[in-house]
């Protein structure tokens, strides 16, 4: 991997992520003021890093947030961040201030020493597609097994790593969720871009999936029972397109005798909404993979 630091402040680019592939009528009024920032965190470091994928044949890019002082042996926790459509690591992980907020968490008493890897989202919504372009397979064999595996640098996370996505990137959480237990046993998706049918998908946002049958074989719906081995949070605005699905699938998790988390509250599909739950999202995880 190629690697650097980047020390600067937060970037605008971020918020338009996740709302791409979306129409008009997905970004209501009001919802684009971007909210200030909150204190620079001094106990943490921002390493930015890229690799060549030979799954993708294309560079990718990493962007890892993590305590200042490394953890103890088998105490340190990963969780894998999925940006929105089109997002980049590093815009997801600066523009959000989420080393920030990862500072306030880790500087409480006992807290766990949790850290972020966010990785390039792309295009192609965390699926294989007929294309021949696979991001989930990039991400499970070229990013996260190499961290977990023996004698790696999170080996003792082995079956307790984190994965957190926004839009696009929820969706992608909740799929990698449902397919690796061996990998995943805490899931968080924001403003998750799913959607109840088909015909839901294609009037929103027609290229997320080749077709009706692509859609079925990745559609999270049909595998609630596939997350029972893990913690699953929904975070979702109640302006959010996305609002009905993502409690219809909360609902669905607590059908199938699952004790979701869930947070639904005024906020839309945007990047002010998801700074704003932050907090709460980083802490849930950190408390899941403890």
């Amino acid at each position: 991997m190629k690697r650097g630091t980047w020390i600067a402040g937060g970037t605008a680019g971020v918020l338009a992520l996740g709302a791409a592939g979306l129409s008009g009528r997905y970004l209501a009024k009001g919802c684009s003021i971007p909210p200030l920032p909150p204190m620079a965190a001094h106990n943490v470091t921002i390493t930015l890093s890229s690799f060549h994928s030979k799954i993708l044949n294309a560079s990718v890019g990493v962007a890892k947030i993590g305590p200042r002082v490394s953890a103890p042996a088998n105490e340190g926790r990963v969780c894998f961040c999925l940006p929105g459509r089109g997002g980049t690591a590093r815009d997801q992980a600066i523009g959000l201030y989420a080393d920030r907020d990862l500072g306030a968490l880790l500087a409480e008493p006992g807290a766990v020493p949790l850290t972020l890897v966010f990785v390039d989202g792309g295009e192609s919504y965390w699926h294989p597609r007929r294309g021949g372009e696979d991001r989930l397979r990039m991400l499970i064999d070229e990013v996260v097994r190499p961290l977990v595996a023996p004698g790696a640098e999170f080996a003792s996370s082995r079956g307790h790593a984190g994965i957190l996505g926004w839009s696009m990137g929820g969706y992608g959480a909740l799929l990698a969720g449902a397919l690796h237990p061996e990998l995943f046993s805490a899931v968080c998706g924001v403003s998750a871009a799913i959607w109840r049918t088909a015909a839901d998908q294609q009037g929103a946002v027609p290229d997320a999936f080749d077709d009706a049958e692509d859609f079925a074989e990745h559609d999270v719906f049909a595998r609630i029972s596939e997350l029972r081995h893990a913690k699953v949070r929904i975070d979702c605005g109640t302006g959010d397109p996305f609002y009905d699905a993502d409690k219809a699938f909360v609902a669905a998790l607590e059908a199938d005798g699952q004790h979701p988390d869930a947070t639904f509250e005024t906020g839309c599909h945007n990047a002010p909404f998801w700074q704003s739950g932050m907090t709460k999202n980083l802490a849930f995880l950190s408390e899941a993979l403890r």
